[in-house]
């Protein structure tokens, strides 16, 4: 019977581990730390929403204003892609906060609940 050499289950191991880890951050899915990047830099800002929420125009429109759009999944994640896509919504708001600072975000939910106290 053969013996794994300690070497071969070393390698295998590590492999094992950072194919997991990859998995875990998101790395095999649509929306992750690599595509935000990219994104970026093509000027395709969104924030990504799990399920199928509703559409709200004057949501969306707002959104539109401060520079960045609503992406809708239309599923459920699995866990992997999931994190990823918490992880490229984290780097979209990076984004957004270094091109309008750092209380943006208090303000556009400040807009919404206006917009929604109008409707």
């Amino acid at each position: 019977m053969n013996k794994i050499k300690p070497a071969h289950f070393i390698t295998l191991l590590v492999l094992g581990v950072f194919g997991y880890m990859a998995y875990y951050l998101g790395f095999f899915c649509r929306y992750n730390y690599i595509t935000a990047m990219i994104d970026q830099d093509k000027g395709r800002i969104r924030i990504i929403e799990f399920g199928n929420p509703p559409a709200d125009i004057s949501r969306d429109s707002l959104a539109g204003a401060w520079g960045f759009t609503f992406e809708k999944t239309g599923k459920i994640p699995s866990i992997g892609e999931n994190n990823g896509i918490n992880i490229y919504n984290k780097t979209m708001i990076s984004y957004l906060k270094q091109t309008h600072g750092m209380e943006w975000w208090h303000k556009v939910k400040h807009q919404f609940r206006d917009l929604k106290k109008d409707e």
